[in-house]
C-alpha cells in the first residue's frame, strides 16, 4: 500500500553537474565514473554535517538538513574539496557542481521527496555559477552572523510556479577563512529544525501552494512561529506542535 503523503518544512539542497552532457560527449565512461564519485563523496560530507542525501538521479542530488547553516557549510566544504580534486586531474573531464539551498515545504510519499521546497532549491541552483552555491533570502536569515560568509545579493527572481518573487544570494566563505568543521556550524533553531526522535506526526499533508515557501518565519524574526509551532506566512499556514518534526522515511 502506498504511504499516506505527509508534509513538512525542511532545508533542501539540490545539486547538479554543470554541462554534464559535454563531459559525457568527451568521455562517457570517465565522466560517469567521476560524477558518481563526486556525488558519493558529497553524500558523505552531507552526512558529516548532519544532513541526509535522499536521492541521486544521474547528474543531480537532493538532500535534506535540519539547519540552514549545516547545509551551507556542507556545500562549501564539498565545493572546496572537488575544486582541489579537479586541479589534480590531467584531462578536461572535470565535473563542476552547482548547488541551490532553500527553506520550504516538501511532501514525502512512496520514498519520494517532492513539493515546493525541492522545486525552489532546483530553481535557485540554476542561478549558481559552476562550482558555486546560491541560497534564498529565508535560508540566509536562518544562518548566524558569526559564520564568516560573503553573501552576494543577486536580486529578486520570478520562478515559474511561484506566486512571489524570491531574493537569491550567492554565498561563499570570506577570503582567508576556513569552512567550519562538522559539528561547529550549527545555527539557532528554525522552524525546519525538527528533532529526529519525534518523526511520525499525525498532522495532515500540506497543500502545495507555490509562493509560500519563502515567507515561512525563522527564529531571527518570527518569535510567534517558534513559540507556537506555527509557520508564519502573513497568515497561519498550519498550527500544530508537530511542525517541529521531519517525517523522512527513506
Amino acid at each position: 500500500m502506498a504511504e499516506q503523503p505527509t508534509g513538512t518544512l525542511a532545508v533542501i539542497l539540490h545539486a547538479d553537474v554543470a554541462s554534464s552532457t559535454e563531459l559525457v560527449q568527451r568521455d562517457e565512461r570517465r565522466a560517469h565514473e567521476r560524477i558518481t564519485n563526486a556525488f558519493r563523496r558529497f553524500s558523505q560530507i552531507i552526512q558529516e554535517y548532519g544532513g541526509e542525501a535522499h536521492e541521486i538521479r544521474g547528474d543531480a542530488l537532493v538532500a535534506e538538513f535540519a539547519r540552514g547553516s549545516d547545509a551551507v557549510c556542507a556545500a562549501i566544504a564539498f565545493q572546496h574539496e572537488i575544486t582541489e580534486n579537479n586541479k589534480s586531474l590531467d584531462d578536461d573531464i572535470t565535473p563542476e557542481i552547482r548547488i541551490g539551498i532553500s527553506l520550504g515545504e516538501v511532501v514525502i510519499a512512496d520514498n519520494t521527496v517532492t513539493g515546493a521546497g525541492v522545486v525552489l532549491a532546483q530553481r535557485v541552483e540554476q542561478l549558481a555559477e559552476p562550482g558555486g552555491i546560491c541560497i534564498t533570502e529565508a535560508l540566509r536569515e536562518s544562518i548566524p552572523s558569526r559564520l564568516p560568509l560573503d553573501n552576494e545579493n543577486l536580486g529578486k527572481h520570478e520562478f515559474k510556479g511561484f506566486e512571489k518573487s524570491v531574493r537569491v544570494y550567492a554565498v561563499r566563505m570570506q577570503p582567508g577563512c576556513r569552512t567550519p568543521s562538522a559539528g561547529t556550524a550549527t545555527s539557532p533553531k528554525t522552524n525546519a529544525d525538527i528533532p529526529r526522535s519525534r518523526r511520525g506526526s499525525k498532522y495532515s499533508p500540506l497543500s502545495y501552494r507555490p509562493g509560500l515557501a519563502e515567507t515561512v518565519g525563522v527564529d531571527r524574526g518570527a518569535d510567534v512561529g517558534r513559540k507556537t509551532g506555527t509557520a508564519v506566512t502573513g497568515e497561519a499556514l498550519y498550527r500544530d506542535p508537530a511542525i517541529h518534526e521531519l517525517n523522512w522515511k527513506l
